[in-house]
């Protein structure tokens, strides 16, 4: 029984191995592709060109836009057509100018870019902006909470005379002497 655990132990150090192996290899490219590869079209492979060096990212298109996080863990949103996007490998890929900010195209050339951080901050404050009420809106939500304050009160008060009345009603009964 022991030789099987020691065949199952030295297949998945032989996996690690090669995993990290294949992995370091790749600069990180390879747990990028698997993820953009079991998402099986959900997400994009963006390929990332710096002034130094090239890298891979994560991306998902989300209308007219391809969101994904940079190597400062900020996340990105640039403008895309559909003549951006390829497909390579079996995953639909994207190629971004680091420097630049902009998408560039299969044939090589490049849509003007703008700063995609700033165009994320604006993104996220326009969403997570306070409802403003109008002043209508605030008066009828004043007149409910207080008609609501005055059924819970009229409800106490209502037991109140109740709890009196049963009181009162007990004081009686035991001045007759009826129940012991």
């Amino acid at each position: 029984m022991n030789d099987i655990f020691y065949f199952m132990l030295s297949y998945i150090i032989i996996l690690v191995v090669a995993y990290v192996l294949i992995n370091f290899l790749s600069n990180g490219f390879f747990n990028v592709f698997i993820a953009v590869k079991v998402s099986r079209g959900k997400k994009t492979l963006v390929k990332v060109h710096g002034v130094a060096d090239t890298y891979f990212r994560v991306g998902k298109v989300d209308e007219t836009e391809i969101v994904f996080k940079d190597r400062r863990k900020n996340t990105r949103r640039i403008q895309i057509s559909k003549e951006a996007i390829y497909r390579a490998a079996g995953v639909y890929c994207v190629d971004i100018n680091d420097s630049n900010n902009c998408v560039l195209k299969p044939d090589g050339s490049a849509v003007q870019g703008f700063d995609a951080i700033k165009h994320e901050n604006l993104y996220i404050r326009c969403l997570t902006r306070p409802n403003i009420i109008n002043k209508k809106d605030q008066i009828k939500l004043f007149l409910m909470v207080l008609v609501i304050l005055g059924a819970i009160g009229f409800v106490v008060y209502q037991n109140i005379l109740l709890e009196e009345k049963l009181l009162n009603l007990a004081q009686a009964i035991n001045k007759l002497g009826v129940v012991r």
